[in-house]
């Protein structure tokens, strides 16, 4: 009964366009791997996972900062994306609140906090691409007016991986701490 409510929840999260908090960041590629086999069935799921890496990626630690890089390279459909990602670190690493204004509660009034072990994205359509394969969503973000489009490609085994992402590391609005 408690698994039936637990997915009845979920399903109606992801139809509101929420997708479900989880409980902790990947700590392991097992971990990420064994959760990309269950989660990356749906494109929210996946972009759920990605962000997660995205955050793993973005700790101070280098080893661990390392693992998020390796994280986000099992969620991309091109294996390759890091010799295209120069614009993408310069702005993370310059501006880190672009990368923690999506989750749902972070807001520039209170510095983009969120727990990064339990959040939620909110995405407000999706548009399908040539194929069912290849899907444009849209995904709201607290420091911006309008929701930020991506790319997602769903693989042969099933599983939906980031494809193109630079609408999600452009400007948004300061943190009340830096105005």
């Amino acid at each position: 009964m408690r698994l039936a409510a637990c997915c009845l929840t979920g399903a109606i999260l992801l139809w509101l366009g929420l997708s479900p908090a989880l409980a902790k960041l990947p700590e392991t590629m097992d971990e990420l791997t064994a959760r990309l086999a269950e989660e990356g069935t749906t494109p929210e799921k996946a972009t759920h996972l990605w962000f997660e890496a995205l955050y793993v990626f973005m700790s101070d630690d280098e080893e661990t900062s390392q693992l998020g890089a390796e994280m986000m390279t099992a969620l991309m459909c091109d294996p390759d994306w890091q010799k295209n990602l120069t614009t993408f670190l310069s702005q993370i690493a310059e501006k880190p609140y672009i990368a923690y204004s999506y989750p749902k509660g972070a807001t520039p009034e209170n510095d983009y906090q969120f727990d990064k072990n339990d959040f939620e994205l909110e995405f407000t359509r999706s548009t399908k691409g040539p194929t069912d394969k290849d899907w444009t969503l849209f995904i709201k973000c607290s420091g911006a007016d309008t929701p930020r489009p991506y790319k997602m490609k769903k693989s042969a085994d099933g599983i939906w991986q980031m494809y193109e992402f630079s609408s999600l590391y452009v400007g948004v609005k300061k943190p009340a701490s830096l105005q």
